[in-house]
């Protein structure tokens, strides 16, 4: 950062790969761990025939689920906020980093598009998932 006597000047920076790969894919990863391992859980409390030591864990169920859930979608509007600012949208001016060609700067703001549509709609996946949470019973 270029500093000057009573002025920041902020200065381009370039993009990581494993940042844009959390920019593209946070979401979609965060919204399939979350299924996996709701269907894990809910199928081991929702089946107490076949497995009858596991019948107390219907009490605990709906509140970790919600809690996993909830984080699956933070994760999610992380992932969408970090595209967003990458997109530069909402500014007048694109805050797109330094690229090396000027291709790499529109395949950057493709990405980051990209990565703005596909969070968006996971995160919504998570929200429903979340809504059902709070209106089904667990095993209903």
């Amino acid at each position: 950062m270029i500093t000057t006597p009573g002025k920041r000047v902020r200065t381009p920076r370039s993009i990581s790969g494993p940042h844009l790969a959390f920019i593209l894919l946070g979401g979609p990863l965060a919204w399939l761990g979350q299924l996996i391992i709701a269907y894990m859980l809910a199928s081991h409390a929702c089946y107490p025939h076949v497995y009858p030591e596991i019948l107390a864990m219907t009490r605990w169920l709906s509140p970790v689920l919600t809690v996993m859930t909830g984080s699956a979608l933070a994760l999610a509007i992380l992932a969408f906020a970090g595209a967003w600012r990458l997109s530069g949208l909402g500014t007048d001016k694109p805050t797109a980093p330094k690229a090396s060609r000027a291709s790499d700067s529109g395949r950057i703001g493709f990405l980051a598009v990209a990565g703005l549509i596909v969070n968006g709609l996971f995160a919504l996946g998570c929200l429903f998932a979340l809504t059902a949470y709070g209106l089904i019973p667990p095993c209903g």
